[in-house]
């Protein structure tokens, strides 16, 4: 496979165009990260050699008696190889692979499944693109 999981690769967390840290993964490519409620985000994954990934986590509407309790949100990313010549996953930089928001309802963050199917999509084609 051209993906692979994140080792010491960068996290940057922004939230209204500013950076706001960068974490490093461990050798198992995980890590940890307090974000504080009532904004959004934008978790941008890097690694050199490999085409940037992003996730848009909207945490505005989030409950006031949540904070108490705090969330978690985890996220299984990979990352493509970069390719000479395979310009394909350029958008990737640009808009985010997944979006999450508060849902009021069910009280947590929900993953918007149909956004990220459409993004899987068109990751499949881009793929196919590559490989020809």
């Amino acid at each position: 496979s051209s993906e692979s999981i994140l080792p010491q690769a960068s996290v940057e967390i922004w939230s209204n165009g500013e950076m706001l840290t960068t974490i490093e993964t461990n050798s198992k490519g995980r890590y940890d990260c307090k974000l504080a409620y009532f904004n959004s985000y934008v978790v941008k994954y890097k690694k050199d050699g490999f085409v940037q990934k992003m996730v848009a986590i909207d945490a505005t509407d989030f409950a006031r008696e949540s904070r108490e309790r705090g969330f978690t949100i985890e996220v299984d990313m990979t990352l493509f190889k970069r390719q000479p010549g395979c310009r394909e996953f350029e958008f990737l930089g640009e808009i985010p692979i997944a979006r999450a928001s508060y849902n009021k309802r069910a009280n947590t963050l929900v993953w918007d499944k149909r956004y990220i199917q459409e993004m899987n999509d068109r990751l499949v084609s881009a793929v196919a693109e590559c490989r020809k």
